[in-house]
């Protein structure tokens, strides 16, 4: 199979970029070539979709979590069986059941639904098989072990390959724009235990959905990429000076800027984190609430 187009990771496992360099509502998709093939996420976009099918149909299509921008393209691969974590098994990538589960019923995930059909294209595609924590993936010449990492999804999982060191990171993604926790399900502590899970494994080698590879001050990244966390939360305080509403905290937009105001997915995600910070706040006894408005405690 021709390969060399793709930039190899290690011996064995290629990244497939995706569209719009990997930014959402694309992700980057990883290829395994050994004894038997696999893609890793099908999100990368129609064309690098087409472009995988003509070198060679994988043998099996494995997704790190069901999240649009992984899995809009898996209907693509329906020859393929599908292979998905075992969290939320029963109804993972079924459309209408994923909308109510990231926006709860009624018209937000009658909007989600809309959205991502008219950017996307995204269809149902049913997996035939699931994974847990702990499950090795042995292709022959590349081994990955599967990782639970929930905090940004109950299914969000991270994959390692020892010999090498490599950890496929997945929405642990070491962006600037930092961890993403705007569902229901969504846990910010639980997500910073994820992030050290993998700084335990003192990974030689990371790749992740939307910045690609890494080599060097990997350590560095992801620390990095946790305290995004605390520069939230410090800003938080700053504008709890004063008694505001969660209307106004989600109109100052904290974590989406000026886009919260334009569109109502968005605004909807800035809420949910919004909300998860300030019971997290509470929890430590650094804000109090008082009827519909929250403020810092100790501010003048």
């Amino acid at each position: 199979m021709k390969t060399e187009t793709w930039p190899s990771i290690i011996p064995g496992l290629y990244l497939v970029p995706g569209l719009n360099r990997g930014r959402f509502p694309y992700s980057h998709s990883f290829f395994v070539d050994g004894d038997t093939t696999a893609l890793l996420d099908a999100g990368c976009g129609p064309a690098a979709l087409d472009e995988v099918r003509r070198r060679r149909p994988p043998d099996q299509v494995i997704v790190s979590h069901a999240h649009v921008d992984h899995c809009s393209g898996l209907w693509r691969l329906a020859a393929a069986p599908i292979v998905s974590p075992v969290q939320h098994a029963d109804d993972f990538w079924r459309l209408p059941a994923v909308a109510r589960r990231f926006m709860g019923p009624g018209e937000m995930a009658d909007l989600w639904l809309a959205t991502i059909g008219r950017l996307l294209d995204a269809r149902d595609a049913a997996p035939s098989a699931h994974y847990a924590d702990g499950r090795v993936f042995d292709f022959g010449g590349v081994r990955l072990q599967a990782i639970h990492a929930p905090g940004h999804m109950d299914d969000h999982y991270v994959f390692f390959e020892p010999t090498h060191g490599l950890a496929l990171l997945f929405d642990i993604d070491l962006t600037s724009f930092g961890p993403w926790y705007g569902h229901e399900e969504s846990d910010i502590d639980v997500f910073l235990a994820s992030i050290e899970k993998v700084r335990a494994l003192r990974p030689a080698i990371v790749a992740s959905s939307h910045k690609g590879v890494v080599r060097e001050e990997i350590d560095e990244h992801l620390r990095r990429f946790a305290h995004v966390i605390d520069r939230r939360e410090h800003r938080l305080l700053e504008l709890l000076s004063a008694p505001r509403t969660i209307d106004e905290l989600v109109d100052a937009g904290l974590i989406y800027g000026r886009a919260t105001s334009l569109d109502p997915l968005l605004r909807h995600g800035e809420q949910s984190m919004i909300e998860k910070h300030l019971r997290r706040l509470e929890r430590n006894e650094r804000i109090r609430r008082e009827g519909e408005r929250w403020s810092r405690i100790g501010a003048s």
